[in-house]
């Protein structure tokens, strides 16, 4: 869905790129809307490799305690080709929600 929003011919009239999703994500958060910001992230990225939507996807996960789907999710991740220092944050990332698994 991501590439179909961002590749239409009208895209540039209706969406504003990165960051309008990002907003979107921070006035979410700023509401605890979490499951209203998975839902959202994951129509819009399910298929997209950006990782700045797969990283919503994650977090939104995260703080729903859904800790279990979010490792699987940060596993897929991991999965693709990544650039080193994103590799490095995920690895890191998975060993934080790791522990936060272990510790509830």
């Amino acid at each position: 869905m991501y590439q179909q929003i961002i590749t239409t011919k009208d895209s540039t009239l209706y969406f504003g790129g990165m960051e309008e999703l990002s907003s979107l994500w921070r006035k979410l958060r700023r509401e605890y809307l979490y499951q209203e910001a998975y839902d959202a992230f994951f129509f819009i990225g399910k298929d997209s490799e950006n990782l700045t939507l797969q990283y919503y996807i994650i977090n939104s996960l995260e703080q729903q305690g859904k800790l279990k789907e979010a490792i699987v999710k940060i596993d897929t991740v991991l999965k693709g080709k990544l650039p080193a220092n994103q590799k490095e944050y995920f690895i890191q990332y998975k060993q934080d929600v790791t522990k936060e698994l272990e510790n509830k």
